[in-house]
């Protein structure tokens, strides 16, 4: 069945960027109303706080008068009453990539900036982590604009919405998202998202997006096992939801 109101999860070094971009693309395309991250935000603030636009509260946004939105590709945790109030009946899409990886990735962007160097020092992923343990142990909240908040642990789960082990399962997960792809399947997922959201493929050839390709796993070659067994049960929430998808239960 064709979905044409859908929101994207966008998760931090997920490939996240393009798939926020295919999507954009495809609503553009099909005319649709994007909810993207400057809808809403007066121009005032667009200027004087270029790296807050992702991290916009409520009261930040506006509604097109008398309609909704189709498409929102924003940074925002999931949230039904928010997204109901600019979406109607909304369909819900996201990627996750495995958790040590991802965490990797976001400590060596520029966007984020755990990964400065302190006094022309060069610090390591595993000593940042752990002289930030009692702040990355904090619940996600984007509202709050941490620093810190793309590198906290269960990023992942708490972009998605689950608090707990055991409101991570199958049944929730079928219930809430229509579609969860896998960053480390990429080209896979993106066809049976749009296979899921009854969308057809508007392009002949690959997407036009630059990513970057490959899992990332050869990174963790130099991890310690000791740090990894402890991040792992640190994270235990996104190996647990990483590890459901990955099992095929979005499969198409």
């Amino acid at each position: 069945m064709h979905q044409n109101n859908v929101v994207f999860i966008k998760v931090h070094k997920c490939s996240s960027t393009s798939v926020r971009k295919i999507i954009e693309h495809y609503s553009i395309h099909k005319s649709l109303n994007l909810l993207d991250r400057w809808s809403g935000i007066p121009h005032h603030k667009r200027k004087s706080s270029p790296n807050n636009i992702h991290w916009i509260r409520d009261n930040d946004w506006s509604t097109p008068a008398q309609q909704k939105y189709n498409i929102s590709t924003r940074h925002k945790s999931y949230e039904e009453r928010f997204f109901n109030k600019y979406i109607e009946d909304p369909k819900y899409v996201s990627f996750v990539r495995h958790p040590l990886v991802r965490a990797l990735s976001t400590f060596h962007s520029t966007d984020t900036p755990p990964h400065k160097k302190a006094k022309g020092v060069n610090v390591s992923f595993e000593s940042w982590w752990y002289s930030h343990r009692q702040g990355l142990k904090q619940p996600l909240c984007l509202e709050t604009k941490t620093k810190y908040a793309c590198t906290t642990d269960n990023h992942m789960s708490y972009m998605l919405g689950y608090d707990s082990m055991e409101d991570i399962n199958y049944r929730s997960l079928n219930e809430r998202y229509e579609y969860i792809g896998l960053t480390e399947q990429f080209d896979k997922s993106i066809d049976e998202m749009w296979k899921s959201l009854g969308w057809e493929k508007i392009w002949k050839t690959n997407y036009p997006v630059i990513r970057n390709n490959g899992s990332g796993l050869n990174r963790l070659t130099g991890c310690s096992k000791t740090f990894i067994k402890d991040f792992e049960e640190a994270n235990q929430l996104d190996y647990k939801l990483y590890n459901l998808v990955l099992s095929g239960i979005f499969e198409i």
